[in-house]
């Protein structure tokens, strides 16, 4: 019998940004008309309940800070999303 060889799973990244005083993470993306994606941000406060929209690879987080972030925002940043296994889970995407 072969052994068997544990990979560690790849980190998934999320987008954050600081508007007014309080940090959003994305939530999700819709689909308007004409084929443009709307950002949806939602309170970093209900990050443990909600799973924010993960992105795979950093290259597609970065191009989603260029795109998605608002121009109000003070600062953004992409960050690694912790737990992983609950959110491939979960994941409705």
């Amino acid at each position: 019998m072969p052994k068997r060889i544990f990979t560690k799973r790849k980190p998934r990244f999320y987008l954050r940004q600081y508007v007014d005083g309080r940090w959003y993470f994305l939530l999700a993306l819709q689909f308007d008309t004409g084929l443009r994606t709307r950002p949806i941000w939602q309170d970093e406060a209900l990050r443990g309940k909600q799973v924010p929209h993960l992105y795979k690879t950093l290259v597609g987080a970065r191009a989603g800070l260029d795109r998605f972030v608002s121009p109000l925002a003070t600062y953004s940043q992409v960050t690694i999303w912790e737990n992983v296994h609950a959110a491939v889970q979960t994941d409705s995407h």
